[in-house]
């Protein structure tokens, strides 16, 4: 009992990494399970509304019934792989929920970075595990 305060904090740790690992693979497998259409699409903005030094993606596309839609992306990311204005790519997303979407070359870039923080997180855990409770 005299360790749990390490136990404790080892856990969080070891649950945080766990969830930025399974993140990564989401990005990177489980998206596409559900994303099965492709469309091109062109980038309208890569610049946050409220902070413009923040990165979030939005992209212009019509679909294959001709309605035009906006794909925004939830999660502001400094740092990572963004595309420039203007430029087409192409996109995968769910025909049922259109707010799901992926970019292959983004989704990458974010797992690498979910996977490292994961790495990191688990590694502490492990490391306050063996420093405190030995």
């Amino acid at each position: 009992m005299e360790n749990l305060l390490e136990y404790i904090v080892s856990g969080i740790l070891a649950a945080l990494g766990i969830a930025c690992v399974s993140s990564g693979l989401y990005r990177v497998k489980g998206i596409y399970r559900r994303c099965t259409a492709k469309t091109s699409a062109t980038v309208i903005s890569n610049r946050g509304k409220r902070n413009p030094s923040q990165r979030r993606v939005v992209y212009e596309a019509t679909l294959e019934d001709g309605k035009t839609v906006l794909f925004e992306e939830r999660a502001t990311t400094e740092g990572l792989y963004a595309p420039e204005v203007g430029e087409t790519v192409e996109l995968f997303y769910d025909p049922n929920d259109h707010k799901r979407f992926s970019y292959p070359k983004r989704s990458r870039s974010m797992a690498i970075f979910y996977f490292i923080c994961g790495a990191i997180l688990l590694a502490v855990a492990v490391y306050v595990l063996i420093k405190f409770t030995a």
